[in-house]
């Protein structure tokens, strides 16, 4: 893991195989809380975690063969 400290309306600019770049801002730091803005193309998607596991859940679910 890449831990970095960023300042509000630093960027760190995440470079994916076969795909362009994806822009990480952080809008806002306040008590703990962060809230952070990605900017990519319109092909990338981007996921919080929960999420993603979700997602992936339901695409192995819909592999298993019907019993």
């Amino acid at each position: 893991m890449l831990k970095l400290r960023r300042k509000t309306g630093e960027r760190i600019v995440v470079i994916p195989p076969d795909s362009g770049p994806v822009r990480v801002t952080v809008i806002e730091a306040d008590r703990g809380v962060v809230w952070i803005g990605f900017e990519a193309d319109g092909e990338t998607e981007i996921y919080r975690e929960e999420i993603y596991r979700r997602i992936l859940a339901e695409r192995a679910a819909d592999e298993r063969p019907a019993p």
